[in-house]
Parts: structure tokens; sequence; C-alpha cells
């Protein structure tokens, strides 16, 4: 099991705080995390200690379509939160065995996003992690299917 962020290179704050969680999370309860870097002639990914895959916003979108190990995860068609290819970028998912499982709804924080659940966006489910280890990922995924050592 891992964590990944579908990312672009940018300085903005919700970038910025997405890798200092992925970072911080990393450190405190050793879960591997890494970094798809969405399409990366825009600009190098930043320092970060997981490891960091460039691909295509195609390659990255392959992840959620046709996938029906995430539709069960996410309770209905990815395409029902995700409309086109860059909706995808700022979210986190949890990977098990190369799949990805689940992915937050929103990128960033639950600022602007009315009256949603802040650990559908990706900082806020990021910051449950840091705070409280696996509980938020075993919400999200069965603790049989994944091993912490896994990478």
């Amino acid at each position: 099991m891992r964590l990944r962020y579908y990312a672009e290179a940018d300085t903005a704050v919700d970038h910025r705080r997405t890798v200092e969680l992925l970072e911080s999370i990393a450190d405190r309860h050793a879960f591997p995390v890494e970094i798809v870097q969405v399409e990366p002639r825009r600009a190098p990914p930043e320092e970060f200690s997981g490891s960091v895959e460039h691909r295509t916003l195609d390659n990255a979108w392959d992840d959620f379509t046709y996938n029906q190990t995430l539709q069960d995860g996410l309770s209905t068609p990815p395409s029902q939160y995700y409309d086109d290819p860059e909706d995808i970028i700022g979210n986190v998912g949890i990977v098990v065995d190369d799949t990805l499982v689940w992915a937050t709804r929103f990128w960033g924080a639950h600022h602007g996003w009315g009256p949603i659940d802040p650990e559908q966006t990706a900082i806020g489910f990021l910051e449950a992690v840091e705070q409280r280890g696996e509980g938020p990922i075993a919400e999200r995924v069965s603790l049989e299917e994944w091993s912490p050592d896994e990478a």
C-alpha cells in the first residue's frame, strides 16, 4: 500500500501543503508515498523523499478509467467524480498492488468546495492520515488487502 499524489509542479499553497503532509506521513507512520508528476514538461518536481514518476495526463488518467477496483472503492463509477482527465490533478489516492483503489474527490483543502466532508479533499484526507495513522486508510481499504511494507 502507498499513497499517491497526482500533481502538477507549481508553487501553489495547496501543492506545497500536500507535499508537506506526504513527507510527514512517511516520517511519522512509515507509509510509502509517491508523486505522479503529470505533464512534467511544466516544471520539475520539488525535492521529495518518496518516489516521483513522470506521466502524461492521458497516462495518469488510465489509473482512473476502466478500473473496477476503484469503482468499488468509490462506490460509484469514477466518471461521476472526474469529468475529464484534468479533474484528477491535485488528488490523492490509495494504491494497492499497483492499482488505484480509492481517491479523493476534490484537490486541495475543503475551503471553496461547499458543504463536503473535508476528508474527501486531498489535504483533508492527508491531515486525517497524519493525525490518526492507518485509521482513515482502513476506512477506505480493507487492512487485510495491504501491508505497510509493500512498496
